[in-house]
């Protein structure tokens, strides 16, 4: 939920005034004085604070998701043997890349994790920490290029973002794209549609700041494409619930 303030919020760009009910739409909230072009709605508390809130959550949303039976039982047998995750990299063996291509194939997505070892994914948190101060607050629209008309709703979107991939300043993270280039190279064999991947951007690091910073469920993709390769996060904080992917 938004951040409550005391006064009245303006209603942002794009923001209409709120709609009547009408059949198969989404009932007019509470208080609510103003709606969203995103589906957020502008509501005012009986504490006279107003508030954005969601209107509605999507029938469609996504279940909670985890690695394949297969690949699983790949890192078992590694943990098991005792091998060194810098050593012997499961996850371009033929029965787990077999397995994900068979996932692409039915469910367009696949999950991996144990990608690196717990020294490297405290030597890469590190890093991200350490970048804390080269990050912006993250924009919204901008074309497929960014160079177009952007603009910031922390309602929408509230994290800080930075782009990089130099494996001088950056190491470890030199080291897990390393890992990523592998993996999709490997794959072209089992997964005929991957060879339409010829480069990628640099890695989008990013902070979520707290306060109700968030991103709302959204499509970035310009042109309707069953592929987007890929997108991971490899370094949640230590401690942190979810592995250590």
């Amino acid at each position: 939920m938004g951040k409550a303030s005391r006064k009245k919020a303006p209603p942002p760009a794009g923001t209409t005034a709120a709609p009547a009910a009408a059949s198969g739409v989404a009932k007019q909230l509470p208080g609510q004085v103003a709606e969203d072009v995103v589906s957020l709605r502008l509501v005012e508390r009986p504490t006279g604070a107003t508030e954005w809130v969601f209107a509605q959550r999507a029938h469609s949303s996504p279940p909670v998701a985890s690695m394949s039976e297969a690949c699983r039982k790949k890192v078992l047998e590694a943990q098991i043997g005792g091998a060194d995750p810098e050593k012997y990299w499961w996850w371009i063996t033929d029965e787990a890349l077999a397995d994900m291509a068979e996932q692409l194939q039915r469910q367009h997505y696949c999950i991996l994790d144990n990608l690196l070892g717990e020294k490297h994914i405290a030597a890469l948190h590190a890093e991200v920490r350490a970048a804390r101060g080269q990050l912006s607050s993250s924009r919204l629209a901008g074309g497929r290029t960014g160079a177009l008309l952007s603009y910031s709703h922390a309602a929408v979107r509230g994290d800080l973002i930075g782009w990089f991939d130099d494996p001088a300043a950056w190491p470890e993270l030199g080291r897990y794209l390393t890992k990523v280039d592998t993996l999709v190279d490997q794959l072209r064999s089992h997964q005929p549609e991957v060879d339409g991947v010829a480069n990628r951007s640099k890695a989008m690091v990013t902070c979520y700041p707290g306060g109700g910073a968030r991103y709302v469920r959204h499509s970035s993709m310009v042109k309707v494409t069953p592929w987007q390769w890929p997108s991971s996060a490899p370094v949640p904080p230590p401690g942190a619930p979810g592995g250590s992917g």
